[in-house]
């Protein structure tokens, strides 16, 4: 009989601490995971994929030694780059000045930034749009399909974070 209570007591205290979570993390640390996150590059001269922590503006691929930008994806239904339902993707370098140095370093040319284009959003979309004559309205639209890719373990890991990160921050009326 007291065997089968020290058991009840054993799986009573499993069951208690199964809900509790075990510490939790600091909220800077669950954003700097979120930040991390595995994240869509393309190399800018051969479109390589990469997939890398997204707290990178850009990169050095280490396979092809080329610069590798984020991926953006055209959120506009008529995309004449969509394939069957598929968003475009595409990078967007803010910046030409940048290069990869003989150390696989970033390098960066002053002279070569100035020689940056205006961005129009998705190259897709470019060759569709009439630049010259849009309005404003027009070209904020266009700009406005133009989104940061989430690889989909990403989102839903995000997803995750995001609870955790709102569980972390709320607060402990036991503690006021």
């Amino acid at each position: 009989m007291k065997a089968m209570s020290l058991v009840v007591f054993f799986c009573a205290g499993l069951l208690f601490c199964s809900g509790c979570g075990g510490p939790r993390r600091a909220p800077v640390e669950i954003i700097q995971e979120r930040q991390r996150l595995p994240t869509l590059f393309f190399t800018e001269k051969t479109n390589q994929p990469v997939i890398a922590p997204g707290d990178k503006l850009m990169l050095v691929d280490p396979k092809t030694k080329e610069l590798a930008w984020p991926a953006h994806e055209c959120a506009n239904p008529n995309c004449p780059g969509r394939n069957n339902g598929v968003p475009f993707l595409f990078i967007r370098p803010l910046d030409v000045g940048y290069f990869v140095k003989e150390d696989d370093s970033i390098g960066h040319d002053p002279e070569k930034s100035r020689a940056t284009p205006p961005y129009h959003g998705c190259p897709e979309c470019v060759k569709i749009r009439h630049l010259g004559t849009e309005t404003p309205e027009e070209k904020a639209l266009y700009n406005s399909f133009d989104k940061l890719h989430e690889l989909p373990k990403s989102v839903k890991r995000r997803a995750q974070l995001d609870q955790e990160l709102k569980e972390a921050m709320a607060v402990d009326p036991a503690k006021k």
